[in-house]
């Protein structure tokens, strides 16, 4: 017979205490972010200019257009700083690979600005940016 364990135990494995699977947000990222989602909606005007902001950004066929037919482009978005994920020269030369890394980029700020909202707890707030 094998004991029954509470929600949330933690057990030993090689030495290490590490939380059981009914225990997997231990950090309680999740519920940060959830948390900061419904701060955001508490926002309403906040949030609702963050949608305009997240469309202009998400203009990429003038930008893939221009590659394709090989205009000189800027390699990032302005105000985004480079990321080493995206250092390869295949994310400015292809337009597809540029258009998905700008896409990509539009959607973290977009998150960024929804954060942003609602940030009025710092410890929840920077889980959720993390998560």
């Amino acid at each position: 017979m094998t004991p029954t364990r509470a929600p949330g135990a933690r057990v030993r494995v090689a030495g290490a205490l590490v939380a059981t699977p009914q225990d997997a947000d231990v950090p309680e990222f999740g519920k940060a972010l959830a948390g900061a989602v419904i701060r955001s909606l508490q926002h309403p005007r906040d949030l609702a200019a963050t949608g305009p902001t997240y469309a202009g950004r998400v203009v990429l066929g003038p930008t893939a257009l221009a590659r394709l037919l090989g205009v000189p482009v800027a390699p990032e978005p302005a105000g985004v700083r480079p990321d080493p994920r995206f250092a390869d020269a295949a994310w400015t030369q292809n337009p597809a690979f540029s258009v998905l890394h700008g896409a990509y980029v539009a959607a973290c700020r977009l998150g960024d600005d929804v954060l942003d909202a609602g940030s009025t707890n710092p410890t929840a707030d920077a889980k959720a940016r993390l998560a």
